[in-house]
């Protein structure tokens, strides 16, 4: 698959999207090395604390870790 096979934007959110993962891993301390797809372990990680802090947002609750380091 090519990236001319979707839109740009659905390219700008994906690419958005494993940036911010990658963020997230290092600041956890794992290794990625370049040009590889991200572990489904740490995916996962990732993916449910996506998923908690939205429904915090939700709720009208501030972003549970505003105050943390990772």
């Amino acid at each position: 698959m090519t990236w001319g096979a979707i839109a740009k934007d659905t390219a700008r959110a994906y690419s958005t999207g494993i940036q911010h993962h990658l963020t997230f891993v290092t600041l956890c301390g794992i290794a990625v090395p370049s040009g590889t797809l991200p572990d489904l372990n740490d995916l996962i990680k990732f993916l449910y604390l996506a998923g908690i802090r939205f429904h915090f947002l939700k709720a009208g609750h501030c972003n549970p870790f505003k105050e943390h380091d990772r």
